[in-house]
């Protein structure tokens, strides 16, 4: 038994609606005034209404590339089969995290990224076991 796929496509054109959005009673509900605004204005309310509550603040990271290179150079750490560490005190009342993956341990960016932000909420959520 065959089985064919086959569609009817009409070459007729439809008008064109003059008006293609429907105001009044038939309009959607759920879409507030204030959803219209220009797509940039509504991506900059979209990022303040987004506030992630569980976030590692900056003063808690290694950011630069200067704060990167004295931890390096201070050459104290452990290493294990999956991470090396590395430490330096830094005279500070808490701990700060910097990390740098390579492509070796996480071919994709996507990988490597999803393991840094696990190992990042994992420092955040323990972190009172890293200090001293």
């Amino acid at each position: 038994m065959e089985v064919h796929y086959e569609a009817y496509i009409s070459t007729f054109g439809y008008p064109a609606q003059a008006y293609a959005w429907f105001p009044g009673q038939d309009e959607n509900a759920r879409r507030t005034r204030c959803d219209q605004g220009s797509p940039r204005e509504r991506a900059c309310q979209a990022r303040r209404l987004r506030r992630v509550p569980f976030k590692l603040p900056r003063s808690y990271r290694l950011l630069k590339a200067d704060e990167f290179s004295s931890v390096f150079s201070f050459r104290r750490g452990a290493s294990g089969e999956f991470f090396q560490l590395q430490v330096r005190p830094n005279g500070l009342q808490h701990v700060r995290l910097g990390m740098v993956m390579g492509k070796k341990a996480a071919r994709l960016a996507v990988d490597r990224n999803y393991a840094k932000r696990m190992v990042r909420e994992y420092f955040r959520t323990n972190q009172a076991r890293f200090e001293g």
